[in-house]
């Protein structure tokens, strides 16, 4: 991801039909986020190493990713796709993870999503010498991809009512530009079945949480982020989640929004890790994790109780 410079031609029309209705708090329900759990899910991928398309790390990290997301009883989908970026080739996968009933027309329902790919270079390191390795990515790809982790495997005890997606995308990473970034959403809004909302989650772990509304999800997806924001009030962590707009990246929830989908990120840009090889579990916390996660789970909750 990045900041986005550029604005986006959507024309959208969206319809979202959502309302701010009060709901208990997540500690009076039987099911929550375990910040905890999450942390076990951020430091595994960590320790397969980067996970950079094509390097054993990504090859671990994937298998670990299958294997979890079939404990938690989800139904499992692996989309395989080769990209070709500056005459070399790289295997990727997105994975899904289905919970609740199964539409007969393919996804009705909602989507949460994350990228599980590592930038190949640490093109922000302060030190000119670390700048063609690899980061380790604690923050920047393992943190939403744990916390959606997690939340598959509270959905598993107690599925929706309504169809639900947990996408973990590929190749999100890789290059410089929105051309070579990005590819796993892309081949994704290209290729299969579309949902009627998303919440994208990317640098979700900072230690130092703070998330503002992103850009383009506060101006194009504007219902299902006041929901977000409610949500986060509602559950006494408003300070985490502060009501004013932050700046417009560019991430995986910009294919969707540009095909018409309410899809909003939920990002703190404001890490001085990032990119770096510093971006490691230690700035991270589980806090964090479990923070963003009971957010998300409650606002899955409400939508699905709305169905």
């Amino acid at each position: 991801m990045r900041r986005g410079f550029w604005l986006l031609a959507l024309g959208l029309g969206l319809a979202f039909a959502v309302t701010a209705q009060g709901q208990p708090p997540l500690a009076q329900t039987s099911s929550r986020v375990s910040g905890d759990r999450a942390w076990k899910h951020l430091n595994a991928q960590v320790n397969h190493g980067p996970r950079v398309p094509g390097s054993l790390g990504h090859a671990k990290t994937l298998a670990y990713l299958e294997a979890e997301l079939r404990r938690a009883g989800g139904r499992v989908t692996v989309d395989r796709f080769t990209v070709r970026l500056e005459g070399k080739s790289y295997a990727m996968a997105n994975l899904y993870a289905d919970f609740g009933p199964t539409a007969p027309d393919g996804l009705q329902g909602g989507m949460l999503a994350a990228h599980w790919d590592t930038r190949p270079v640490a093109d922000h390191d302060p030190e000119p010498a670390n700048r063609a390795q690899p980061i380790p990515g604690a923050n920047d790809g393992a943190s939403g991809t744990a916390v959606l982790l997690e939340i598959a495997r509270v959905l598993g005890e107690t599925p929706p009512q309504t169809p639900l997606r947990i996408a973990f995308w590929d190749g999100e990473d890789l290059g410089t530009t929105d051309a070579t970034m990005f590819y796993g959403s892309r081949f994704y809004v290209r290729n299969r079945p579309l949902p009627r909302w998303g919440i994208l989650l990317d640098m979700v772990g900072d230690r130092d949480l703070v998330i503002p509304q992103e850009g383009y999800s506060a101006h194009h997806a504007p219902e299902l982020t006041r929901r977000i924001w409610d949500a986060a009030k509602l559950l006494g962590y408003a300070s985490y989640f502060p009501r004013r707009e932050g700046p417009a990246i560019n991430d995986d929830h910009l294919p969707f929004l540009g095909a018409g989908v309410p899809f909003v990120d939920l990002i703190d840009f404001d890490y001085p890790y990032w990119h770096t090889l510093g971006d490691k579990p230690e700035r991270c916390s589980a806090k964090s994790l479990e923070i963003v996660g009971n957010v998300v789970l409650h606002v899955v909750r409400e939508l699905d109780r709305q169905k």
